[in-house]
């Protein structure tokens, strides 16, 4: 990770700033051509990456990583470490929406099952329809050719962890654009999903409300007890590290 302010929470660096002080960075970042690769781990993608050196490499090639999700303030918590802002994914891209359409931004919807990108992008031109959007779906072949010669300035993938940072990943040195991985917000722009109401997502229990909706997700969540038990562990070895600290001073 090289871009930006950012504090450190069981060895993924996410990013310090505020998501509106983001958004105008990577609009500046989108309009001057330079690549920047955002990706937004929880607690579950960091629970999997700690078991897992490819994914860890996946998050460290990373320009901004940011905390999406209460889990990973949980961690820095049990840790002892200063918690980063809490950013969803999701409301950092529309908060870069207004700026994009204002810079007349070129704009790429990438994932989804056949429909649910142009759906998206058609209910995202109602709201900014000076706003340039092409779309492609996740299924089908040609994304990698179209997203090149459209040259978007902002590339948002929804294809999931891993899949969506390897193929953002693998556009660098190709392609001068923000690319944001955002799991499954396409289904919440098309209309086929809604988010949790405002209550959820401002007490952190937006996870809660989407695994009572899909119980599917449930096993997702099993690695985090494990997860927040080595947080707990960084944070107690701090502590006795302090003390030893003083007294090799004194």
């Amino acid at each position: 990770m090289r871009e930006g302010e950012s504090l450190e929470v069981c060895g993924i660096r996410y990013t310090a700033m505020s998501k509106e002080r983001l958004a105008e960075r990577l609009c500046r970042l989108a309009k001057e051509g330079r690549f920047t690769a955002v990706f937004t781990p929880n607690a579950v993608i960091a629970a999997e990456a700690e078991g897992s050196p490819e994914k860890q490499a996946l998050l460290e090639a990373a320009d901004i990583l940011i905390a999406d999700g209460i889990g990973v303030t949980v961690a820095a918590r049990l840790s002892f470490s200063p918690p980063p802002p809490r950013i969803a994914g999701i409301e950092l891209a529309e908060a870069l929406f207004p700026l994009a359409e204002r810079e007349g931004l070129r704009l790429f919807l990438y994932g989804g099952r056949e429909g649910v990108a142009e759906r998206a992008r058609e209910k995202l031109l109602s709201r900014y329809p000076r706003l340039s959007i092409a779309v492609h779906d996740g299924y089908t072949e040609g994304a990698e050719a179209a997203i090149l010669a459209f040259a978007p300035h902002i590339l948002l993938v929804c294809l999931g962890f891993p899949r969506q940072e390897r193929f953002i990943l693998s556009l660098r040195g190709r392609l001068g654009c923000v690319a944001l991985g955002l799991g499954g917000s396409l289904d919440v722009w098309s209309g086929d999903k809604r988010r949790a109401p405002l209550f959820f997502r401002k007490t952190g229990l937006e996870w809660l409300f989407r695994t009572a909706r899909e119980p599917k997700r449930l096993p997702r969540l099993f690695p985090l007890p494990a997860f927040f038990l080595r947080a707990a562990g960084r944070g107690w070895r701090r502590l006795i590290q302090k003390p030893q600290k003083r007294g090799q001073r004194s």
